[in-house]
């Protein structure tokens, strides 16, 4: 039996009552799924799951976000399988609460009505930067989250879009920034998808192949820190001259293309292993990311 094709069409979250709430198309039918905070068995996997997209909302940290949210579907994916193999199709949108009841998680109805807007394009307030239709653009693959491998202009780029980041401010925030760096170890910023109306929707950066990033590198040899490092230095040197802060510091938000060293996600934000929050947004917090990271490849040396 052919498996059916899940998509996810957007995420929901609340600040009231710890909800998360997920679009989901299963097979023929569409769910509205919900996650709420469970007062009853409060030390249940849902509880655990919406504790880290609400802890990583607090402190804008766009991945940790995205990775709760994921944790919270992979726990719903079963529940919705076994009622779409009930149910097969549906014109209705089935709304399905899961929750823990005496230990077991289960799916339960729900009457949670659809009242957010759904996401859409922003206005385009970067004139000047080089704009592509989203009709011309062809998704090759997702890479993580809202970030897709896209080919466009007969060139592959890397596109991030701005349904399914943590703020439209950090989207906002990034470009910004990206529209006013040139270093050879930054992230280039290509261009801007948008619409028929020209309001963006995406935006599109280099896409560097086969990209690994700092914080999975096992081992390195003595040149190679020294080099990486340096241009590490090189790079928040260049932002912090030119009034601008990467924010969130840390190996992750790095990639390696041609043994060189690239800092990625402007979005702003902070995580704590990396930078303190005190220091969060200033070029103290990203020196002590720096730090954080040198400290983190010399032990791999």
């Amino acid at each position: 039996m052919e498996t059916p094709t899940v998509k996810q069409e957007w995420a929901i979250t609340r600040d009231e009552g710890g909800d998360f709430e997920r679009i989901i198309h299963y097979g023929k039918i569409k769910y509205h799924l919900l996650l709420r905070w469970n007062t009853v068995e409060k030390t249940c996997v849902e509880n655990a799951a919406l504790r880290k997209v609400y802890d990583a909302m607090e402190i804008y940290d766009g991945d940790g976000v995205m990775e709760g949210a994921e944790e919270c579907v992979d726990l719903a994916l079963p529940l919705l399988e076994e009622d779409y193999n009930r149910r097969k199709e549906s014109d209705e949108t089935i709304k399905l609460q899961v929750v823990t009841e005496n230990d077991v998680l289960r799916a339960v109805t729900h009457n949670v009505q659809l009242q957010y807007p759904q996401p859409s394009a922003i206005e385009n307030t970067f004139p000047g930067l080089l704009t592509v239709l989203s009709a011309d653009i062809e998704k090759l693959e997702k890479i993580e989250g809202n970030v897709y491998k896209v080919r466009t202009m007969g060139q592959v780029y890397c596109m991030k879009t701005v349904i399914g980041s943590c703020r439209q401010a950090d989207f906002d925030r990034e470009i910004s920034i990206l529209t006013r760096c040139s270093h050879p170890n930054i992230i280039q910023l290509v261009g801007l998808v948008v619409d028929v109306h020209e309001k963006v929707e995406s935006f599109l950066l280099e896409y560097v192949h086969n990209a690994q990033s700092l914080r999975d590198v096992e081992s390195l040899s003595a040149d190679e820190f020294d080099k990486w490092t340096k241009e590490l230095h090189s790079a928040i040197s260049y932002l912090h001259q030119n009034g601008m802060i990467w924010g969130d510091a840390k190996a992750g938000n790095t990639l390696i293309r041609a043994r060189s060293v690239l800092l990625i996600d402007f979005g702003g934000g902070y995580t704590p292993t990396w930078v303190d929050k005190e220091h969060s947004e200033t070029e103290n917090g990203d020196w002590q990311g720096y730090d954080r990271i040198v400290d983190f490849l010399r032990k791999r040396l």
